[in-house]
Order: structure tokens, then sequence, then C-alpha cells
């Protein structure tokens, strides 16, 4: 059996440096691997595909594919595919890097790459999102929702141009990406000119990471009973599990200003979004529940719920890994665990 293709999507906002980027992975290419590279461009004109034409780079073992004049997330989404199945049999590269225009959306791209006809082809590593930190706000990351779809599905962000930005302004972009992205990057990088060493490409994106805890990064601003950067003390858990299957973790900790404790499942089950959302509105009832995340597959996209000051909300996202939920507790808080997990398994609908 041939092994798959690596393939890495480098994703960001119109101008954010994803050429540049490219361009800067491509010099770094190992000699005797074969690379491909598929550039969608909105316009009919292709510029990136030209900038980035193997007599551009030169290196003759890098192909260059463009699908101009749509965006392949959604009009081009056809096309997509068909260059991926064409790539994948006819030029057998050792690695492909898609860059999707900068009005696409990367859950769509991944949700084909993970298609029928392109799942048993393509090894999807790595996604990147490349923002102009010197040009975004935090109320940009928070208030616009291609920004959210761009920060939710990326593995390593790209804070771009950080040395055109005044300092107060990436630090504030980096402790957003920090602070509010749930589950937490693999890494925040504050680059210039795109600069990345090749290693970061060959992380793979559908492993499921460790829990990092918010315990550690909640500041006391937010919620008194914690402390920034407080030392963990107990990770013993304090309830006899249940067997549910598809389990992939539990993590719990616990300091002398509150407790954390956290599931992680594998990406195949599905849950009924309804009784998940129950389990949230209940937390009301449980005063000793602080703040509550989690994300799960509800069918294909996923679904972020939040209980945070006494409210539960719910809305799709973009994020295609495992599910996974946490809870901040009191420290001192009478919490059924072993309940709760029967209620979470109850809420399972496809296994």
């Amino acid at each position: 059996m041939k092994p798959r293709i690596a393939v890495n999507l480098i994703s960001g906002a119109l101008g954010s440096g994803k050429t540049t980027f490219v361009r800067h992975l491509v010099s770094q290419k190992p000699p005797e691997e074969r690379w491909a590279l598929l550039i969608n461009e909105f316009g009919v004109v292709g510029i990136d595909g030209a900038i980035l034409a193997p007599e551009s780079l030169a290196d003759a073992k890098v192909s260059t594919h463009e699908i101009p004049g749509g965006c392949i997330c959604c009009t081009a989404k056809g096309e997509l595919k068909q260059n991926l199945v064409d790539i994948a049999k006819k030029l057998r590269p050792d690695r492909l890097i898609i860059e999707p225009t900068g009005l696409g959306e990367p859950e769509t791209v991944v949700d084909v790459l993970k298609s029928l006809e392109c799942a048993p082809l393509f090894d999807i590593q790595t996604l990147f999102s490349v923002f102009d930190a010197s040009r975004l706000t935090v109320e940009d990351f928070r208030d616009k929702a291609i920004f959210q779809s761009l920060l939710n599905m990326a593995d390593i962000i790209l804070l771009n141009k950080a040395d055109l930005a005044e300092t107060s302004q990436v630090e504030a972009l980096e402790a957003y990406c920090r602070d509010h992205i749930f589950p937490s990057k693999r890494s925040i990088l504050k680059t210039k000119n795109a600069e990345v060493d090749i290693a970061e490409i060959y992380g793979e994106h559908f492993i499921s990471e460790h829990f990092r805890f918010s315990l550690q990064t909640e500041t006391a601003n937010n919620y008194p009973l914690l402390i920034e950067n407080a030392a963990p003390s107990i990770h013993t858990l304090p309830f006899e599990p249940i067997n549910i299957e598809g389990v992939i973790e539990r993590a719990y900790q616990k300091n002398p200003h509150a407790q954390s404790i956290g599931w992680i499942f594998d990406a195949s089950l599905v849950f009924d979004w309804k009784k998940v959302f129950d389990l949230f509105e209940q937390f009301q009832h449980t005063p000793s529940v602080l703040r509550a995340k989690g994300i799960f597959r509800v069918g294909n996209p996923r679904m972020l719920f939040q209980y945070v000051s006494q409210t539960a909300t719910r809305e799709i996202i973009a994020y295609r890994k495992d599910s996974r939920i946490e809870l901040l507790l009191a420290e001192d808080a009478e919490f059924d665990f072993q309940a709760f997990e029967r209620a979470l398994d109850s809420a399972i609908k496809f296994r």
C-alpha cells in the first residue's frame, strides 16, 4: 500500500503573508522530496500561482497547480476534489501544500480531504493560520466570523508582520489566542516575513492533544477564586470512572484555589446536541461550576458549548478533531463526577 501524501493547509486573510510563508517553506524543502503546491485565488487571473511557479522558485521538484476564479471552500469545491485526486494519482508528491483564497473557510477544505475519495490518499498534518498583526485588533479576532474560523481550525497561529506592529498590539493578540481559544493551540508564533522553521509542518493534525488546563491561564480578574499560573497540586481523579467507549483521556487537577476536570472523546463519536446543551443549562443550578467549555461532534460539524456568568450558549465552530469538555469548579465544590460521566455517556448518539 502506498503511503499517503502529507498535506499542510496555509490559511489566512487577504494580505496576511500566506504566499510569502509558502515560499519560505519551499526554500527549506529537503532536496530529495517532491512537493506540490495547490493555490486558490478568487480572481480569474492568478498572480500567486505565477509567484510560486517552478521557474520562480528555481526548484524542479516543486510543481504548482492553480484554481483561479472561485473559492475552493464553496463554488470551486468540486474542482478542488478533482485536483486533489489528480495530484495524488498522477504526480504522487511527498507533500502537498494548499493555500486557499483569503476569503475561504479552512474547515471546508479539511472536509474535502477527509471525504471518501481523498481520505485514503492524504495525511493531514499541521494546519496554519496566518494573520497580519499590524492591522488587526482583539476585537477583529473576537467579532469577525472568518477570523474565528481561522483561529479555531489552526494547529499553529502566525502573528505575522509583528515587526511592523506596536508591541502592545501584538501582545494583546497573543494573549487572546492563548487565553480565549479553546482548545489551546500547539504554538502561537510572532513572525517577520512569515519566517517559520520547516520542522513545524510535520505535526499530525488529528492527533488529540492533552489538556492544557484553563486553571493555569485564567486571570484573577475573570475568576476571583483563581490565581494566574497557579501550580497544580493534585492530579488523581476524585472518583471511580465508569466505562465509556471512546474516552481518550480524563484529566484532573486541583490547587488551593480551584479544580478543573476534562474529558476527551474519540472523533468518531457523535453527540446529541440537545442533551449536551441540557447539561450546560443545568449548571445554572450548580453554583460550584464556575465555567464550562466543550466542543462536541454533533454530525459533520462541531458545536461549541459554553457556560459562563450563569448563561449557557452554543454555536457551530470550525474544528474537526476530537470532542472534549472542561469544567472549572470551586476548590471545595461538592460535585457528582460519576453522575456527570453517566450523563455524558447518555448524550452519545452514535458510537
